[in-house]
């Protein structure tokens, strides 16, 4: 997975009477032949043609995900495609927990189980037929923990 853009850190913008951080869109990074522009306070994606292509990472950072869970919440808009989104573990390899965007207006949640160690937010084109995936990033959202149904 090739990075050609890499966020240092990812500064959170903590609500001390919520506990909500919410994540600057700007430490978006692409991945491979993907693409991005941030708009204002939203980033466009188009991510590069072929099913299962990394398009883009965001390094969230999960304090006390150690002993209890995490939510994350993504709201994107897809115009064409299908984008998987969710958090995933490079050094293993492997998913902990991913969600699908289809086409149109989508609230995803993203629950990182306690006791995860490392990774980190990804982007990834699966859309049927290799046809390249065009969505805006609208926010990314970090709770302090999962809301009691």
């Amino acid at each position: 997975m090739m990075r050609t853009s890499h966020p240092t850190s990812v500064p959170e913008q903590n609500d001390p009477l919520t506990g909500i951080a919410e994540i600057p869109l700007y430490e978006v990074g692409v991945l491979g032949k993907a693409s991005i522009a941030v708009q204002g306070r939203t980033v466009e994606l188009t991510t590069a043609p072929g099913r299962g292509e990394f398009a883009a990472f965001a390094v969230v950072a999960l304090p006390g995900i150690e002993m209890i869970s995490r939510r994350i919440e993504v709201r994107i808009r897809v115009f064409a495609g299908l984008l998987t989104v969710g958090w995933f573990l490079q050094q293993e390899k492997r998913w902990i927990t991913r969600r699908d965007a289809p086409a149109g207006d989508n609230l995803l949640q993203i629950i990182v189980p306690g006791g995860t160690r490392g990774g980190e937010l990804i982007f990834q084109n699966n859309t049927e037929f290799g046809a390249p995936a065009r969505a805006l990033i609208e926010a990314i959202t970090v709770y302090p923990s999962i809301k009691a149904s």
